[in-house]
């Protein structure tokens, strides 16, 4: 039901039955003033239209070509005023805090000023950094929520997902490193040879990285999935660990590494001409923005690769052969990621590898079915 709305001699409309039913209920306008259904002549006072039903009122009848009522006088500001002062009475009354899409909406757009400028200080450059770090993660995490549809995630669950990479994994990645295998396999990660850097990169960074993010899931398969947790669901989760990590190693390279970077090129002695440091300066921005959007990206995709074959195995069984996959697929898409040279041709490749990995995780996730029937 659409309704025209006839108030101090104007014609307005015709709006939702809803838009009438609120005004009659905040007051902008009363039941006395009249309205006109769609499709009829009477107009009648609102409140003896049957606005709790969503056809034509009792007692009106219909007549599908009717012209709608005509305008009885000129528009004027003081007919205006009341609708364009509108939003200012909606403001103050706060009705629209418990207004979840508002709500959503407002903080969507103003939170990174809001935070960056007003709620910490010029000095709490690391918590500003944070800040718009989990300012995308929130991003990222309502399009993966809406893209997968998990069954039966709890936000506990999704919290220790996405902070427990950071706050635990990650550190035990690190002690790793103590141990001289891959502590060389790191070094190797910088070799100007593709294949040694590629093998370098896989075994002292891809496999490591990997690791870690899916041990947040076994965390959650061992006591905190009580109630079972399908593929699908273990498949969000692996989004959320690799969202963490991504977030958390962005943050780590825009308050440490970028920023040593940028003091050694300002201040130590340099033969960069104005543009070649202007040149400088500007990747470094882009870097940044690159790790805090698509690099996060990339790790949830990887992560989520992981939590499908861990999910199946929970499910089926083959343990070490699914978890083996889980690892080993995410791995050489990393390795081969990290390993492409900064170059036209190599950044290319890249993106090649990139769109291969979330194809990959796409296909997985599409053919679930066959695959869980393979392992019966």
């Amino acid at each position: 039901m659409r309704i025209y709305l006839g108030k101090e001699g104007q014609t307005y409309g015709p709006y939702p039955r809803k838009t009438i039913q609120d005004w009659l209920r905040d007051g902008s306008v009363g039941p006395d003033d009249l309205g006109c259904v769609v499709g009829t002549r009477e107009w009648v006072p609102l409140g003896q239209l049957n606005l709790g039903a969503s056809g034509n009122s009792p007692g009106v009848q219909a007549a599908p070509h009717a012209p709608p009522p005509q305008a009885t006088g000129n528009v004027s500001f003081q007919t205006l005023k009341p609708q364009l002062l509108s939003p200012i009475g909606e403001f103050f009354r706060f009705e629209w805090i418990k207004d979840w899409k508002i709500l959503s909406i407002v903080l969507l757009g103003i939170f990174p000023f809001m935070s960056t400028t007003v709620v910490l200080n010029d000095d709490a450059s690391i918590e500003k950094y944070w800040a718009l770090a989990l300012y995308f993660s929130v991003l990222w995490a309502f399009f993966f929520y809406g893209l997968v549809k998990p069954e039966n995630a709890t936000t506990k669950n999704m919290l220790i997902c996405f902070f427990g990479t950071g706050i635990i994994s990650i550190p035990i990645m690190l002690g790793f490193y103590e141990i001289e295998f891959f502590a060389d396999m790191n070094r190797q990660a910088d070799s100007e040879d593709f294949t040694e850097r590629f093998i370098g990169m896989l075994f002292g960074v891809a496999i490591l990285e990997e690791a870690c993010k899916l041990a947040v899931l076994v965390v959650i398969w061992k006591w905190f999935s009580n109630a079972g947790i399908s593929v699908r669901t273990y498949m969000f989760y692996g989004l959320m660990s690799g969202l963490g990590f991504g977030i958390h190693e962005g943050v780590d390279y825009q308050s440490e590494r970028n920023d040593r970077y940028l003091i050694d090129l300002i201040f130590s002695e340099n033969d960069l001409s104005p543009e070649e440091f202007r040149q400088e300066v500007q990747d470094v921005y882009i870097y940044n923005v690159w790790r805090l959007t698509t690099l996060p990206f990339l790790h949830a995709v990887w992560c989520a690769i992981s939590g499908f074959f861990f999910g199946l195995s929970t499910k089926y069984g083959y343990r070490w052969l699914l978890i083996g996959c889980g690892v080993a697929v995410p791995s050489l898409l990393h390795a081969s990621h990290n390993s492409m040279p900064n170059h036209a041709l190599g950044n290319w490749a890249q993106i090649l590898v990139d769109a291969l990995s979330i194809i990959a995780l796409l296909v997985y996730w599409r053919n679930q079915a066959k695959i869980e029937r393979s392992l019966n």
